[in-house]
């Protein structure tokens, strides 16, 4: 998933945190130094994937680079060894699966093979039967290498907690922008009426398609809005951002190993205070990418009404969606409740008068 400020990709996007990026301070000339430049953005998305999950024990296991699963343990790396000795692709073993009655998603299969879930229900156990006779393994020996489980956990390691992780690191990028504010507040002079992420995932169970909508009311005299984007895969290359109405495009930033962008959103004038502003952004990332487990946006003050969706892809549908807050990176992560994933395969939140803080939401990819 990914973080936005205002915090959030797909996924998983800085606006208040949550993806957005802050505006430019008062001193600021607004006709001064402005150029459009193609890189991508958010406002502080945290679209995210729990980019800080602990992975099991280190074990070296041969293999193409490319897919080394990371940290995997005994399990993964003997699927993953299988996999690649066997030459299929996991789309092939999906349907494999399913042609055996079983179904299992490509994003879940990822997962296994990567290390960063396990199989620990009934249904999941029951598909490593299988799995064993596609990859010409003995009975049982996927299971085996589960050994003993120690806990039964949404993921592996530490709950999404890590969204504030790089928050900081912005603060060079921000110089840019000639901002004083904080990295989680970066438009001080807007208020925050309401905010709606809508997150499209594809069939890896990767962020696809990101639209933000803003409606916000001029505090001071402003014509621009800035959106910071947290990717949780760094490695993953830049999603494309698009200004819709209400806004064009102004200088972009991008800090690659941090996996940080900041944007600069032009109103087509300076807004008033007391004036209300609507616009909207979106972010498009290409085919691909690793199974995410949350998105989320973080707000730097108390916005009217936060609006976080999911839509998944027929073929990576999670089993169990969760909403949750953290309302400061020291702070404990909170899980609110069940969110229920509908028959369009949607998961939908709604906080009125959101307080600063993470807010969003994780799942159960089975």
């Amino acid at each position: 998933m990914a973080v936005s400020a205002a915090c959030a990709g797909s996924g998983p996007s800085l606006d208040d945190t949550a993806g957005r990026v802050r505006r430019r301070a008062a001193a600021h000339d607004p006709a001064a130094d402005r150029r459009t430049d193609h890189h991508r953005i958010t406002d502080t998305e945290d679209v995210s994937t729990t980019d800080d999950e602990q992975p099991p024990p280190h074990t070296d296991v041969a293999g193409p680079e490319r897919d080394r699963p990371t940290g995997a343990g005994l399990f993964a790396g003997t699927l993953d060894r299988a996999i690649e000795v066997r030459g299929c692709s996991l789309n092939q073993l999906r349907d494999q699966l399913a042609s055996a009655g079983v179904e299992v998603s490509v994003s879940t299969l990822s997962m296994w093979r990567r290390g960063t879930r396990r199989p620990e229900r009934r249904r999941s156990l029951q598909a490593l039967a299988t799995l064993d006779g596609l990859l010409g393994l003995p009975p049982g020996s996927l299971t085996a290498l589960l050994g003993t489980t120690p806990h039964r956990g949404r993921f592996i390691g530490q709950p999404p907690d890590m969204g504030f992780s790089r928050l900081h690191d912005s603060r060079d990028l921000l110089g840019e922008f000639d901002v004083d504010a904080r990295p989680d507040d970066l438009n001080p002079h807007m208020v925050r009426l309401r905010i709606r992420d809508t997150y499209e995932f594809n069939a890896n169970g990767a962020e696809s398609r990101l639209l933000v909508r803003h409606v916000t009311r001029a505090a001071a005299p402003t014509d621009r809005w800035l959106m910071a984007h947290q990717a949780d895969d760094p490695t993953r290359p830049d999603a494309t951002l698009r200004a819709g109405p209400g806004c064009r495009l102004g200088r972009i930033r991008t800090d690659r190993g941090a996996g940080t962008r900041i944007a600069e959103l032009l109103f087509d004038r300076v807004a008033r205070p007391g004036e209300v502003v609507l616009f909207d952004t979106e972010l498009t990332f290409g085919p691909g990418g690793n199974p995410e487990q949350r998105v989320a946006r973080i707000l730097g003050t108390t916005t009217g009404l936060y609006v976080g969706q999911v839509t998944f892809h027929p073929h990576a549908v999670p089993e169990r969606c969760h909403q949750y807050y953290q309302p400061s990176a020291d702070a404990p992560v909170q899980v609110l409740r069940e969110i229920t994933i509908d028959a369009t395969r949607t998961a939908t939140m709604a906080v009125q008068g959101a307080a600063p803080g993470l807010h969003g939401m994780f799942w159960e990819w089975g």
